[in-house]
């Protein structure tokens, strides 16, 4: 992400929920109805986490799948980390899309909800999504 990108949205994470007017939400809905349904054992990766409207919606779904909600922006981890501060299930941390430290295949799931153009490197968040993923896992970009 440039710096001229990450300093926009660390400066946005108070207000970024009511300025995008509700659209990552219904995005999020869209790209999980796209998805196989998550399951009480399903792991699931929060790409560009933002403020954590994705992980609010995979919980929603199901309160027991483990979530993790990764974001470049440190801002917006804090908010999303307060956001579930009372879920063992989520885990937050700030870390690039296109550098994901996660070992191969640990994910049943992954959404990088509107975030894929902004990575420095597409091409390669795209690849560690793809090395992230299970066998037989699922992701929207």
């Amino acid at each position: 992400m440039s710096e001229h990108a990450l300093g926009h949205f660390e400066q946005a994470a108070d207000l970024y929920d009511k300025t995008t007017g509700g659209s990552t939400r219904d995005v999020a809905i869209r790209a999980l109805d796209l998805l196989p349904a998550v399951a009480p054992d399903s792991i699931v990766l929060d790409n560009a986490c933002g403020t954590g409207v994705v992980t609010s919606e995979v919980l929603r779904r199901e309160p027991t799948a483990r979530v993790h909600a990764v974001d470049f922006a440190a801002n917006m981890v804090e908010m999303a980390r307060a956001r579930f501060s009372g879920k063992s299930n989520v885990a937050c941390a700030q870390m690039a899309g296109e550098a994901l430290t996660f070992a191969d295949c640990t994910f049943t799931h992954s959404i990088t909800n509107f975030a894929l153009h902004l990575f420095g490197d597409a091409s390669k968040g795209a690849e560690h999504i793809y090395r992230t993923l299970k066998p037989g896992g699922a992701a929207v970009v």
